[in-house]
């Protein structure tokens, strides 16, 4: 497979990780809009932004349509609430549950506030007695029970339906009976239902409050009905307009079953938050492709390069034969002293650019034993053997060369046959089929977790199969396709387990043009070529030559 091969997959695998990525966000996303969002959870009631079958996600969607300017903020807790009502600005408090509650002094301090002009909206089917005495409020609560109620409103009329999970059931739908005459506050009923006032308007001296006793009509699966959807306009047509909107969320004292925002329930854990919230689930997803890629490149190989040494005729044969001419023809030993004292200065010339030929001085040679790190003594006893001009024996000669040896295996310019075996360096697997191999599985581990964190069965398939193949691509990345060790050869499979081959049964390997070969005395080891890395085939072929593992042994 060439080159340009492989990068044409890479890209066409990639293009299509990102298709798939795009089509399950889409489907996550999509269940998000307004009329396209499923939900089972009948427990959450009356949150702000919840899109739950009981929240007020399309109510505050309608005050918003209505004043696009106006500003709404949640009052979370008590601290905030003094906060806020011992400003000066006048603004309209809302208050939306099944109970309501506040206590004496957040009473008063709400009171104090009205009275100076800010508006209050407050739905609720109970309400604390502290609340309703706040403006001499007497009347009674009471509930008819019904599977629905009509309610009449500006000529027109709205039904609505007691529901829980999808099903029509009877339940109490709260009134008030008989509102207080005596206050000194003016009482106006605006809408009614067998014989029990729905909404209450009370006109204080500089505002307004509107108490409402059906709260469930404002709530999710009401509003998508266009006659209730009406209504709720009606009453927001109650309160004034281009007022700052203060929701006031700490006061709703939750149902039996209903799980407080701190509550580590399995319908709010910290994963559902995440798939839920589009920029935390992109944050997700940058976190495990950065980790992806990171590990891919943060295994990069660091191990000797491995030069290519071409096949080269027997040289040491041929000079050997060159100095064996030289001493039949001259008969003399000087002869190949005066040859080997050239080699020398050749060589030291070649490698440390040190010229022995015009300067022999201890400068010259304290600096060629900095260089080598040799011993200067023994560097000036091999200069003062190859220098002699006199008569020499055979065993001279010898031993020169032997000196001459010793600094070359010292310097490492002649490297001896058991040395060239103990390199070691990795024969890795295509690292591009792991990286697609890890964006596989990571796509099927989060639809996986997305699936089970919406119930479906489905999920736990794709939540294992992408495990298990992150687990393989883990598996291909940390071990190599082939590791050179100095005593033998091993290869591993492609779930990572490990066979060996001891060099002294190999008798070569050949790398052809789709596999590596390896032969031994027993059979031959077949490896994909495609499936490995390219320069790790280059370090490969330099291993090869520099052993001469290219003939049979």
């Amino acid at each position: 497979m060439t080159k340009r091969t492989q990068i044409l997959l890479v890209c066409i695998s990639l293009v299509i990780a990102l298709v798939l990525l795009s089509i399950w966000r889409w489907n996550s996303s999509s269940s998000y809009g307004t009329g396209g969002f499923n939900s089972t959870n009948w427990n959450e009631r009356y949150k702000i932004d919840s899109k739950d079958p009981n929240g007020l996600y399309l109510f505050f969607q309608l005050i918003k349509l209505k004043n696009p300017n106006q500003k709404i903020v949640v009052i979370s807790n008590e601290y905030q609430y003094d906060s806020i009502l011992k400003r000066s600005e006048n603004a309209t408090f809302l208050m939306i549950a099944d109970t309501i509650g506040l206590t004496d002094d957040e009473s008063t301090l709400l009171k104090k506030r009205l009275l100076k002009g800010s508006s209050l909206f407050l739905s609720a089917s109970k309400f604390s007695s502290n609340l309703l005495d706040t403006f001499g409020f007497d009347g009674r609560e009471k509930f008819a029970f019904e599977k629905k109620i009509k309610l009449n409103f500006e000529s027109k009329s709205a039904s609505f339906y007691s529901v829980f999970q999808q099903d029509t059931i009877y339940d109490e739908w709260t009134g008030i009976y008989k509102p207080s005459t005596s206050s000194e506050y003016q009482f106006d009923p605006l809408i009614r239902f067998q014989s029990l006032t729905a909404l209450l308007r009370i006109q204080l001296p500089k505002s307004v409050v509107i108490l409402h006793t059906l709260p469930r009509t404002l709530v999710n699966y009401q509003s998508k009905n266009k006659n209730a959807f009406e209504y709720n306009n009606f009453l927001l047509n109650q309160l004034p307009k281009n007022q700052t909107i203060y929701y006031v969320e700490f006061a709703r004292v939750k149902n039996e079953g209903e799980s407080y925002d701190d509550a580590p329930t399995a319908e709010n854990s910290l994963l559902t938050l995440i798939l839920e919230n589009r920029v935390l689930l992109n944050a997700m997803m940058m976190v495990f492709l950065t980790a992806i890629l990171f590990i891919i490149f943060r295994t990069r190989r660091r191990k000797t390069i491995v030069p290519i040494i071409p096949t080269q005729p027997n040289t040491t044969k041929a000079f050997a034969e060159t100095v064996a001419s030289i001493y039949l023809s001259k008969q003399h030993p000087l002869s190949i002293l005066t040859i080997q004292k050239k080699n020398f200065f050749d060589t030291v010339l070649r490698y440390y650019y040190i010229d022995l030929y015009r300067s022999q001085d201890d400068f010259a040679l304290q600096m060629l034993s900095e260089k080598t790190n040799y011993n200067i003594a023994e560097l000036k006893h091999l200069i003062d053997c190859l220098k002699v001009e006199k008569e020499v024996s055979n065993d001279f000669v010898s031993k020169t060369a032997k000196l001459q040896h010793k600094f070359y295996k010292h310097c490492g310019i002649i490297v001896p046959e058991e040395e060239k075996w103990k390199l070691q360096f990795e024969v890795s697997r295509n690292i591009w089929f792991t990286f697609l191999v890890f964006v596989t599985g990571f796509i099927l581990f989060s639809a996986g977790l997305n699936l089970l964190v919406k119930s479906n069965g489905a999920g736990v398939i794709l939540w294992i199969l992408g495990t298990f193949i992150l687990i393989f691509g883990t598996i291909r990345l940390i071990r190599p396709h082939i590791a050179i060790h100095p005593k033998e050869i091993k290869y591993y499979s492609t779930f990572g387990f490990s066979k060996s081959i001891p060099f002294s049964d190999i008798r070569k390997i050949e790398i052809v043009d789709n596999s590596i070969d390896i032969y031994t005395n027993l059979k031959t080891f077949h490896f994909a070529k495609m499936d490995t890395m390219k320069i790790d085939i280059a370090q490969l072929k330099g291993f090869i030559h520099l052993n001469k593992l290219y003939d049979n042994r």
